[in-house]
């Protein structure tokens, strides 16, 4: 009876100093450090290979070519995404230090990065659908009123919707730790569904046209049209995995 009560005991007493298997702290330092890696990557990433990109576009290439369009334009859109990716490494180490005008700005012009990167991709990608399954309806894209269109209402689509943004988010404080987030429920909501509706959508307008692209060439013997779909693959494959971050 003696030994049961002893043991019992016992365990009471290393129950009670059982500790936590993990600090919080150290989480949040090594979640902030690794953070901090992936952002510079990212950035210097998107700087140099955008920056490559514009300036043989810009030297050596034709830019009434519609593609050579969406390229320049997708590239512009993935650096108007990555180029806050700083001010992003601020926030996770020392919260939001920019001001509220700040955090609206940023923000608005991050989310008008990521919908324009996604719109510009879906354009470009059914531009080669049309080119390669219906070659004479191609002939009337390749007309600059068309590219300038096209361009136009890529960039206003992603303005409009990155307008909640700046009427939404702004600048909390928290302790000694400052926020840039949205403080509504309904506006969380919004944001989310849109994200989530344009990425659905891109997807499988993206993935329809890769499926008949595929199923064209797969009849023909010709190779004229292979190189620039390898080209366009590759672009929105890189894109969709590195470009929303």
């Amino acid at each position: 009876m003696q030994e049961t009560t002893a043991s019992t005991s016992d365990s009471f007493y290393e129950y009670d100093q059982y500790t936590e298997p993990c600090d919080k702290n150290e989480v949040f330092v090594f979640s902030t450090q690794v953070t901090t890696i992936l952002n510079s990557l990212l950035f210097l990433l998107s700087f140099i290979g955008n920056g490559l990109v514009l300036w043989i576009l810009l030297k050596y290439e034709n830019l009434v070519s519609l593609t050579n369009v969406f390229i320049l334009n997708l590239s512009i859109a993935d650096l108007v995404l990555s180029s806050w990716l700083p001010l992003f490494i601020v926030y996770h180490r020392q919260g939001w230090v920019f001001g509220e005008m700040a955090c609206k700005i940023v923000s608005a012009l991050f989310s008008v990065g990521f919908y324009s990167g996604i719109i510009f991709l879906a354009f470009m990608t059914f531009q080669r659908y049309i080119a390669v399954v219906d070659p004479l309806s191609a002939l009337k894209t390749r007309k600059p009123i068309f590219t300038i269109l096209v361009s136009f209402v890529s960039w206003f689509l992603s303005i409009c919707a990155s307008v909640p943004t700046i009427i939404y988010k702004t600048q909390t404080n928290t302790g000694n730790f400052a926020r840039c987030e949205y403080i509504q429920l309904r506006p969380i909501l919004i944001n989310n569904y849109q994200q989530n509706i344009t990425f659905v959508i891109a997807f499988t307008v993206i993935t329809f046209c890769y499926f008949r692209i595929i199923k064209t060439l797969r009849r023909s013997r010709s190779q004229r049209n292979h190189k620039p779909v390898k080209l366009i693959s590759i672009i929105v494959t890189v894109y969709f995995f590195t470009g929303p971050l």
